[in-house]
């Protein structure tokens, strides 16, 4: 009987390693002539993620592949925000991506397209992001300031997920330490022509401002006005339902707002990488007449080696009925971090 349930064993293992360790066919042609062979991941921000067997999963610039070929099925999507679906086959010229899919067949310039990705993506490869933390100190009136900032994502072809957070905490050696903080944690799904749609939940901080706590909850969708190999623009709308407690006031207050956010990503990939975002939101009430609040961002990351970066960021908010009398209406950071990035 051991013999038997070991021949048995023996039989679907082998019967099961085709499926474990499946042939990687993709082929990826370089300007300079090279012939890469692999699995193909994805292509997003500029840059297309290869599995081989001899050097494990590579990144390559999206502007140095002149051929792709792959017997995927594949989801492509243009800087127009068409969408193809298929697998890839050898183009009659270099500089081409020829899309064979059920009924037609259809070639794409190799600039245009800016994403490609598998139809069934493994959930635990999908998230990509970075970590970063930072301290200084000024001996003078001996004042310090911490920094966490965390941003991660999980994109499958039709569904996004974001999750981003930050912590500023300064004090000096004879006064109360001052913070600020906030978390945002968003879901939309991805419509074509660059549209999409969904929900978010949010809940800051900010000493400053007299914010003790602020929580809102909201849906909203927006645009990808413009995107590229390089760059990307976003504008979003939405509406938001928020809770407010202030440092002066034991009742938590109500109220309505809108949303409107505009955005904008640069991004390069040859050494070092460098990565330029910003971003404004402002936070109309619809229950308050006359209130308005806002916030704002510019991060500039600097690769040092692979995947280790610093960061210089800029934060501000802005509020023009802060919570307390006399109290500041505006407040900003700017901060230096090491980080890490992970699948970027």
């Amino acid at each position: 009987m051991p013999r038997f349930a070991a021949l048995v064993t023996a039989l679907l293992l082998a019967s099961a390693a085709p499926v474990l360790a499946a042939p990687k066919t993709d082929v990826v042609l370089l300007r300079d002539g090279t012939r890469l062979v692999g699995e193909l991941k994805s292509l997003a921000r500029g840059r297309l993620t290869l599995s081989t067997d001899a050097a494990s999963t590579i990144y390559i610039e999206w502007d140095m592949v002149t051929q792709l070929v792959s017997n995927q099925y594949l989801r492509v999507e243009t800087n127009l925000g068409e969408l193809y679906f298929g697998s890839l086959i050898e183009p009659a010229s270099k500089g081409a991506l020829r899309v064979k899919g059920e009924r037609k067949t259809i070639d794409l310039t190799l600039t245009d397209v800016v994403r490609i990705g598998t139809m069934s993506p493994e959930f635990s490869k999908c998230w990509s992001g970075d970590v970063s933390a930072g301290y200084s100190l000024v001996s003078a009136n001996q004042q310090s300031q911490f920094n966490f900032d965390l941003h991660v994502q999980c994109r499958f072809p039709t569904f996004l997920t974001r999750l981003s957070a930050n912590d500023i905490k300064t004090g000096t050696s004879t006064t109360q330490s001052s913070r600020t903080a906030a978390a945002l944690l968003e879901a939309y799904h991805l419509f074509p022509e660059r549209w999409f749609a969904g929900g978010l939940a949010k809940v800051d901080r900010n000493d400053q401002l007299g914010i003790d706590s602020r929580f809102s909850v909201g849906a909203g969708g927006g645009r990808y006005l413009l995107q590229s190999n390089s760059q990307i623009w976003t504008a979003a709308l939405g509406i938001l339902e928020t809770r407010e407690h202030d440092v002066s006031s034991d009742n938590p207050t109500n109220s309505t707002e809108g949303m409107i956010e505009l955005s904008f990503d640069w991004f390069r990939y040859s050494t070092p990488e460098v990565d330029l975002s910003s971003g404004i939101t402002v936070f109309p009430s619809l229950t308050e007449t006359g209130r308005w609040r806002g916030t704002g961002n510019v991060s500039l990351k600097w690769e040092i080696i692979s995947n280790l970066f610093l960061r210089l960021q800029f934060l501000g908010d802005f509020d023009n009925r802060s919570g307390v009398d006399g109290q500041s209406k505006t407040d900003y950071n700017v901060s230096t971090s090491i980080g890490y990035s992970v699948n970027e």
